[in-house]
């Protein structure tokens, strides 16, 4: 065979294989990026665990008798009565808070899976 015709047949088979992958790329580059699609990642939350007493009345009710003993403590006659109905008010108030609050504390973390559709049209 001539020289030159097979350097012909190798250069047109190298340059038909560049055009078809060429070709090929740009049609599989095509597919990939048409359409909505789902994004997901895993995400640590913090919940709070669910309470028996939401209102915090138990913690308003002790509150309120420690306050009324301690304030029964305090002076003598109208003074005292008046002292324990302070300490019960107060003590009412504190517990409340203090009850609330552990309950605010009392938390728990778990993975949860959060999706959203982005989209890659052109």
């Amino acid at each position: 065979m001539n020289k030159q015709l097979v350097m012909g047949l190798i250069v047109g088979g190298l340059a038909v294989t560049a055009v078809a992958a060429v070709a090929g790329y740009r049609n599989m580059d095509e597919k990939t990026a048409s359409g909505p699609r789902q994004e997901c990642h895993d995400e640590l939350v913090t919940l709070t665990k669910p309470t028996k007493d939401p209102d915090q009345i138990a913690g308003t009710v002790t509150g309120a008798v420690i306050g009324g003993v301690l304030g029964n403590q305090i002076g003598s006659g109208d003074g005292r009565k008046l002292a324990t109905a302070g300490g019960a008010i107060a003590g009412g108030v504190a517990g409340h808070k203090i009850q609330e609050g552990m309950q605010e504390r009392n938390t728990y973390q778990e993975l949860q899976r959060k999706c959203q559709t982005v989209n890659d049209g052109e």
